[in-house]
């Protein structure tokens, strides 16, 4: 009893984990992190490695270049391979496909269509956002386009939070004695600025729910369609 309770608290504690996606920009410079708990990797722009003076060595050179060549051999014999497979099959001759017309497509695109709709849908429920910055100060060499300017991202800045809370839910996690969200005019300066830090998760669970709904929704509506298909065709007939 005890080893399945230590099972289901596991499943539930891996169930319960959160992955999380970082994007971060600093005036000019961005950067995406991705991450789980205290663990993350930094996608872009991705590290640089550090040279090894031991990968310099004429003996690692060597192995290097061996490497190469072995490489260089396998991908002409398997270009060799290829060749000879499309000479075969060039001698005979190939039967003429049938192109697919619209009214084909057409139930796998609505499907997809109906597929992306309850992902949305979950994603609205589901997804976390999470704002530490989104400092923003606009500015130009003219006064009068810096206030046309400022009016302008303050409405994108308020459209884009009402849009998160629609789509989700926004908590603000702002440095201690900042605000999270901050615009400014600023009409001393020529170049706008701008600092964002924004962090978007959700649950295991959470990922699991919408990967079974999409499969369980597509699934289904493919064996409908390839029911209906054997039908119309001996209704045509």
């Amino acid at each position: 009893m005890k080893a399945l309770l230590i099972i289901a608290a596991v499943i539930f504690c891996l169930l319960m984990l959160k992955p999380w996606v970082r994007i971060i920009y600093d005036d000019g410079e961005f950067c995406l992190k991705a991450g789980l708990l205290c663990f993350w990797k930094q996608i872009i722009p991705k590290k640089r490695k550090k040279v090894n003076p031991k990968d310099y060595t004429p003996k690692a050179i060597r192995r290097r270049r061996e490497k190469e060549l072995k490489k260089a051999a396998k991908e002409k014999r398997r270009a060799e391979k290829e060749a000879a497979k499309k000479a075969k099959v060039e001698e005979k001759p190939e039967e003429p496909k049938k192109k697919k017309s619209l009214d084909d497509i057409m139930p796998l695109i609505h499907l997809i269509m109906r597929v992306l709709k309850i992902v949305v849908k979950k994603l609205n429920v589901y997804l976390d956002f999470r704002i530490y910055r989104l400092w923003l100060s606009v500015a130009s060499r003219e006064p009068d386009k810096t206030a046309v300017m400022y009016g302008a991202v303050s409405g994108a800045v308020s459209g884009l939070l009402a849009f998160m809370s629609e789509h989700g839910r926004i908590r603000y996690k702002a440095p201690k004695g900042y605000d999270a969200v901050y615009v400014e005019a600023d009409f001393l300066a020529q170049k706008p600025r701008a600092k964002v830090d924004i962090m978007v998760s959700l649950r295991v669970w959470q990922i699991l729910s919408l990967v079974i709904s999409a499969a369980f929704t597509f699934l289904a509506g493919w064996i409908k369609t390839t029911k209906q298909q054997p039908k119309e065709i001996s209704t045509n007939i």
